[in-house]
C-alpha cells in the first residue's frame, strides 16, 4: 500500500445473510460494461445488455430488476461483406465538434466488424425488431475496438488517441473537451455504463497522471485525482459508476510480470468524485506481490469480484461488498476432469444476482474452458456448459435474463448465445455485439 493512502476497512468474515436479504427483495446485480436499460425498454427486447432499472441505485442496495418479457431471438448478423452497400454510410469517420446528422430514432442493436487489411472496421446499427440494417459506417480506430455507452459508440482516433463518438445516424463527433494534451504519454477515456458520465486519464511525460470527470455533454468538467507513477508503472481506468460518484482504476508496477488468460488487474483504487479522496481497496493487491488476476466491479460500485490465482488459493472466487468491506462469499471452482483448475476469470453478474465465470483446466497451451454458475447467497455452483478449447468472454444478457451473449477471444469479432439453463449455445452474429440503444432514450 502506498504511504499515506487511506484503506477501506478490511474484514475476513463471510456474511451470507446480508446479501440474502438484499437479493430476497428481487434486486439484480448489473453486468460488466453493460449499460442499464429502463423498464420500458423490455417492451422491445431484442438484444439488451441488462434488465435493470435505469435509475442509479444507492450503494447499499442492488439495482431492481424490471419485469421480464418474452424473449425474442436476436436476428442473425452475418460477417460484413466489403462490397456491400450500406443504407446510410460515410467512407471514414471524419469528425466534427457537432454531429453532422441528428440521431435516427428507433431501437437498435450495434455490431462491430473485424478489421480488414487496412485496419478499417464496419460499425453497424440494426433495427432490433426487423433485423434490417439501418446505419453502417467505416471507422479506423487506434486499438481496433469500440465500446457502446448510452446513445453513442466510442473509439479512439488512430495515432493521436483523440476520442470520438458516433450516434445512430453514423455521424461522428470529436469529443474535443476531453482531448489528450500535447506530450501525453498515455490516454484513456471511459464512459459510465449508462453513458451519462465520462472519465478520462492523462499520463504526462513526467509520469504525473490526472483523472478527470464530466457529464456526457462536456459540462461540469472536474479534475478528480492527481498523482505520480513510479518508473515503468502503468495505470488504467476500470469503472465509472452510473451516478458518477466513484472512479475505479488499477496500478501495476514495472516488476509485476505475471500473466493471465483473462483481464490482468493488479492493485485497485477508488477515487471518490464528491470528496476527491482516493481510497486503496481492501486486501489489494489481491493476487500476490508479483501476480495479476481478473476482477469485476458492479456498475453501482458496491461490489467487487476478484478471481485470485488458483495455484495459491483454494477458494479463488471472492465477492466483497465495497460499502461495508465485508467478504460476502468465497467459492472453490467445481472439480475438473483433470483434477485441478488452471485459472478462473471473466466474472459476470446475472440479472438475478448470481454469478457466472469461466474456469480453465487441462494441460497449459491446450486448456479447455467451461462456464460456471454460482449462487452468492447459498454457495451452490454448477457447470453450465463445457466450451472446449474456445474461450468465451461475456458481453451481456438477452432480454429474458437467461441467454448470455459472448464472444470468442482473442479477437474473434463474433457473437454467441448461451442458454444458461440448458447449456445449449450457438453463434448468432458474424460481428461483435456492442450493445442495444433506444433513440430517443427512455426517461427513468
Amino acid at each position: 500500500m502506498r504511504e499515506g493512502m487511506p484503506r477501506l476497512k478490511p474484514t475476513y468474515h463471510i456474511v451470507i445473510g446480508l446479501l440474502g436479504c438484499v437479493l430476497g427483495l428481487g434486486c439484480a446485480l448489473t453486468a460488466d460494461n453493460a449499460p442499464q436499460t429502463s423498464t420500458s425498454e423490455s417492451a422491445n427486447p431484442g438484444v439488451v445488455l441488462e434488465i435493470a432499472s435505469a435509475q442509479s441505485p444507492a450503494t447499499t442496495a442492488l439495482p431492481l430488476a424490471s419485469s421480464p418479457t418474452t424473449p425474442v431471438e436476436p436476428p442473425s448478423i452475418e460477417a460484413p461483406v466489403v462490397s456491400e452497400q450500406p443504407l446510410v454510410a460515410t467512407p471514414t469517420q471524419a469528425a466534427s465538434s457537432v454531429p453532422e446528422a441528428l440521431p435516427i430514432q428507433g431501437a437498435f442493436d450495434i455490431y462491430l466488424g473485424a478489421p480488414d487489411t487496412a485496419g478499417d472496421q464496419l460499425l453497424r446499427w440494426v433495427d432490433t425488431i426487423s433485423g434490417q440494417k439501418i446505419t453502417e459506417i467505416t471507422i479506423h480506430t487506434d486499438d481496433e475496438s469500440a465500446i457502446r455507452a448510452g446513445q453513442y459508440v466510442y473509439f479512439y482516433e488512430p495515432g493521436t488517441r483523440e476520442p470520438r463518438r458516433a450516434n445512430t445516424a453514423g455521424a461522428v463527433e470529436a469529443i474535443s473537451f476531453a482531448n489528450p494534451p500535447s506530450g501525453t504519454q498515455y490516454y484513456q477515456l471511459l464512459p459510465s455504463a449508462t453513458g451519462n458520465y465520462l472519465a478520462w486519464l492523462i499520463v504526462a511525460a513526467d509520469n504525473t497522471f490526472s483523472i478527470y470527470l464530466s457529464r456526457v455533454d462536456g459540462t461540469d468538467i472536474r479534475q478528480i485525482s492527481r498523482d505520480t507513477l513510479f518508473d515503468g508503472e502503468t495505470i488504467s481506468l476500470l469503472r465509472v459508476t452510473n451516478d458518477g460518484s466513484r472512479i475505479f482504476y488499477d496500478r501495476r508496477p514495472l516488476d509485476v510480470l505475471g500473466e493471465t488468460r483473462f483481464f490482468a488487474r493488479y492493485d485497485i483504487y477508488l477515487a471518490d468524485t464528491l470528496t476527491n479522496q482516493t481510497v486503496h481497496l481492501p486486501e489489494e493487491p489481491a493476487c500476490g506481490e508479483t501476480l495479476v488476476c481478473d476482477a469485476h466491479i458492479s456498475t453501482d460500485g458496491a461490489f467487487l469480484i476478484r478471481m485470485l490465482p488458483s495455484s495459491l488459493y483454494q477458494q479463488p472466487v471472492v465477492v466483497t461488498n465495497l460499502v461495508t468491506s465485508v467478504v460476502l462469499a468465497r467459492f472453490a471452482p467445481p472439480t475438473t476432469p483433470t483434477g485441478y483448475t488452471l485459472e478462473v476469470g471473466y466474472p459476470f453478474l446475472t440479472p438475478g444476482g448470481e454469478l457466472v465465470y469461466l474456469q480453465a483446466y487441462g494441460p497449459p497451451q491446450l486448456e479447455s474452458y467451461r462456464l460456471v454458475w454460482a449462487n452468492i447467497v447459498t454457495g451452490d455452483q454448477h457447470v453450465i456448459v463445457d466450451l472446449g478449447h474456445e474461450k468465451h468472454r461475456p458481453l451481456g444478457w438477452a432480454a429474458d435474463g437467461v441467454n448470455l451473449l459472448t464472444t470468442r477471444e482473442p479477437l474473434q469479432y463474433d457473437t454467441w448465445q448461451i442458454d444458461t439453463e440448458t447449456g445449449s449455445f450457438h453463434q448468432i452474429a458474424g460481428m461483435l455485439f456492442l450493445g442495444h440503444v433506444e433513440e430517443p432514450p427512455e426517461s427513468p
